[in-house]
């Protein structure tokens, strides 16, 4: 077995971790800097207390993403062989862990946690089938608008490259927004719009600016995967409200809010991430009077709204972002690479925000900003949009016929989207469920990745665009319900 050398010095670490790499290879990459990491620290290879390279750093070192750095070292802390400290980094664990301790090596069966969920794409290829995914068929895509609009870009300035980004954004594409959130009756300033890399970029400049270490915050159950981590990673005090199908427990709202205080409440009122249900009109007004009754900061998630087809209430109509923070991105199968999340507040807040993505390194450059101009400022995008819609509402009808032939269940009826919330009775954790399907090739997520807590969830994601996929249905065939007899 090779000897790994003593890992003190950042240059051997950088090139120890840059010759572990094989980029093609079928396991994430972010899965393979964990492994390399784990058995570096197991070795005593690098020591106890040792100050790892911060994620921006590792990730333009090892030329990967800093979300690929951010999976690995969240992965790690999952373990205990890291601790991340608000303002100090992150270190190895001073505590000493032996390696039979580990539960599992990166590199073995899945670990159904959110960094594994964010190596979906890193999967592509492996033979494995993502019914748990966030990508829709290839067949659906309209790469041509992205392509299209690079050409256009491209063509008018190459300096564009390399250009930094505005501190709120590209105004154009601000003005885009602006009216997208017209639509919803949400009336906004430009300076109140901040744009920035993607929903969870947007997400975690709001947590690093207003959550202290040590607050309470309060968020869905079920919630988008790596919110729970991102605020355990800032010190937060993670409180979940269990979600119904249209609206949230209002009775442990109100004990919660009563018995933490907190800061701030993430919700998601329309086609929710993991469920895909939405809040009704009913619910949405009276979660917006309970929040100003009670002084409760509500961040609105609305990461879908390019599938939503009917523009249905949101909080941040109701208050017209006097105390409520709006996060929206637009839809990959448009943009592309050039990942566009945005989010919309006070004036003062989003001046706060917009300094902090600038220092923190979070800004687009102006050129991907730019393409996706372009890209949504396209007479096609509309069609290309309607187009979706109408072939997910095909996709979910037949998906829900389905599940109900083969005996599973849904939390609500999806009211659009991507995703289904579901059940197989005869699974009271799905994990045990997601481990039946990968042994038949088919990667599924269990609710507990969009969990906070550490019970068993029977629930899992399934993405209907891929519900009636002949593996998929051969599965449930195999497997289903036990019917009781008297």
């Amino acid at each position: 077995m090779k000897q790994v050398p003593r890992l003190v010095a950042m240059p051997e670490m950088f090139d120890f971790l840059t010759a572990q790499l094989d980029r093609g290879a079928a396991t994430p990459l972010f899965m393979q800097i964990a492994d390399s990491l784990q058995k570096a620290i197991t070795a005593r290879d690098i020591p106890a207390s040792q100050t790892l390279p911060s994620i921006r750093v590792l990730a333009a070192q090892l030329g990967v993403s800093a979300y690929t750095v951010s999976s690995a070292y969240a992965h790690l802390v999952a373990q205990g062989l890291l601790s991340a400290r608000h303002g100090s980094g992150v270190q190895v664990a001073a505590r000493s862990i032996r390696p039979e301790q580990i539960v599992r090596s990166a590199s073995q069966t899945p670990t159904y946690d959110w960094p594994w969920l964010l190596g979906e794409k890193q999967r592509q290829g492996s033979g494995m089938l993502e019914l748990s995914g966030s990508a829709l068929p290839a067949d659906w895509g309209e790469a041509r608008l992205v392509s299209k609009a690079l050409k256009t870009i491209c063509s008018r300035s190459a300096a564009l490259a390399d250009a930094p980004a505005e501190p709120y954004g590209y105004a154009p594409l601000r003005t885009l927004v602006q009216q997208r959130l017209a639509r919803l009756h949400v009336d906004c300033a430009l300076d109140q719009i901040v744009i920035t890399s993607g929903a969870t970029a947007a997400l975690s400049l709001i947590i690093n600016t207003l959550v202290q270490p040590g607050q309470y915050v309060l968020l869905d159950e079920p919630t988008y995967f790596g919110l729970h981590v991102m605020l355990r990673i800032r010190g937060a005090r993670v409180v979940a409200v269990s979600r119904l199908p249209t609206g949230p427990d209002f009775a442990a709202l109100q004990s919660a809010v009563q018995t933490y205080r907190p800061v701030l409440y993430f919700t998601q009122t329309a086609l929710h991430g993991p469920t895909g249900t939405s809040y009704s009109s009913g619910d949405v007004a009276r979660l917006a009077g309970f929040a100003r009754d009670h002084a409760l900061q509500l961040v609105e998630g609305d990461y879908y709204v390019d599938l939503d087809e009917n523009p249905r209430a949101r909080i941040s109509a109701f208050d017209q972002l006097a105390s409520s923070i709006y996060v929206g991105a637009c839809a990959k199968s448009i943009t592309g690479p050039a990942r566009i999340g945005y989010l919309a507040c006070a004036h003062p807040l989003a001046r706060e925000i917009s300094a902090l993505k600038l220092v923190s390194g979070l800004a687009n450059f102006q050129f991907q900003e730019r393409v996706a101009t372009q890209a949504l400022g396209d007479p096609e995008c509309a069609r290309n949009l309607r187009s979706i819609r109408q072939k997910l509402d095909q996709a979910r009808g037949a998906t829900l016929a389905a599940l109900h032939q083969h005996g599973l269940s849904c939390f609500g009826p999806p009211t659009g989207g991507k995703y289904a919330w579901v059940r197989h009775p005869d699974f009271p954790d799905a994990t045990q469920l997601a481990e039946s399907a990968y042994a038949a090739g088919l990667v599924v997520a269990p609710g507990k990745v969009f969990s906070p807590g550490d019970r068993p969830v029977p629930w899992f994601r399934l993405n209907v665009a891929l519900g009636t996929h002949p593996r998929w249905l051969e599965w449930m065939k195999h497997h289903a319900p036990k019917v009781a007899t008297d």
